[in-house]
């Protein structure tokens, strides 16, 4: 969608210099040169600005991937510190489990 800003960008240049310029032969002549160094100009700006922007894209798309991969090991290590938190909330009701086990076994005694 921009390219065609782009381009339209170029064609109104070039076409709006070529009529702006006098009309006698000579001068006809430099305007014309003048124009085509113009539209050089133009299209040298354009596709600058479309390297840019796909520089642009390419770096967001980058950075999105980076951020897409930190939230899998975000992720990952927080599945790890609740399976490690449920494992250790386990170790604890076992003590408390095998002193229940040895009061019992004290007052069967």
């Amino acid at each position: 969608m921009r390219f065609s800003k782009y381009l339209q960008l170029f064609f109104v240049g070039c076409f709006s210099l070529v009529f702006i310029f006098p009309v006698n032969a000579q001068s006809k002549k430099d305007n014309n040169k003048n124009a085509l160094k113009v539209a050089a100009e133009v299209k040298k700006q354009v596709f600058k600005l479309l390297w840019d922007e796909l520089k642009d894209r390419q770096l967001a798309e980058k950075q999105i991937e980076s951020l897409h991969q930190e939230r899998i090991q975000i992720k990952i290590a927080l599945e790890k510190l609740e399976f490690l938190a449920k494992l250790k909330s386990k170790q604890e009701e076992k003590p408390a489990s095998i002193i229940a086990q040895q009061d019992q076994d004290r007052e069967i005694q």
